[in-house]
């Protein structure tokens, strides 16, 4: 091979690792000055990133401020209520906060607890059960059967 057809080999390479590696990561981390940051464990395309990107087009108009996605996936969450709370508590930052994250939490895959976040609103109608252990059920809750849609019998053993 040519010297020079090495050279123009290494030089691909480089401008492509920019690309490929360092790019993103630069667009990801940096805020530009005055975006609000909103943070969603969702990879791109998965319904909660759907939903925090609808909450932005919203929200920019709503506030007259840039809003800026960062996904941050991975332990079910943890990673991404990590990252928001690595970051000053200055108001710039919000996250897409769900049902997976509260599991996380309650497998300790990260240190973050419920009081260290503050609700801001509501962004979706997804179904949500509240559920007991079936000998507390038995014990505390039968009371309410009257009330309850599901056949109990049906569930507990």
């Amino acid at each position: 091979m040519k010297k020079s057809f090495k050279l123009f080999l290494a030089a691909a390479f480089l401008v492509t690792e920019f690309f490929v590696i360092a790019l993103p990561m630069l667009t990801t981390s940096a805020r530009a000055d005055g975006a609000i940051q909103a943070i969603t464990h969702a990879g791109f395309g998965g319904g909660t990133d759907v939903t925090t990107r609808m909450m932005l087009l919203r929200a920019r108009r709503v506030l007259k401020q840039d809003m800026q996605l960062v996904n941050k996936k991975g332990g079910g969450g943890a990673v991404s209520m990590d990252y928001m709370m690595s970051l000053p508590a200055d108001g710039q930052h919000t996250l897409t906060w769900t049902t997976g994250h509260a599991v996380s939490m309650a497998l300790g895959k990260t240190k973050v607890k419920i009081s260290d976040m503050q609700p801001l609103a509501r962004g979706t109608d997804d179904p949500q059960l509240f559920v007991v252990n079936c000998k507390a059920w038995e014990t505390k809750f039968s009371e309410y059967k009257d009330i309850v849609k599901y056949d109990i019998n049906n569930i507990c053993d």
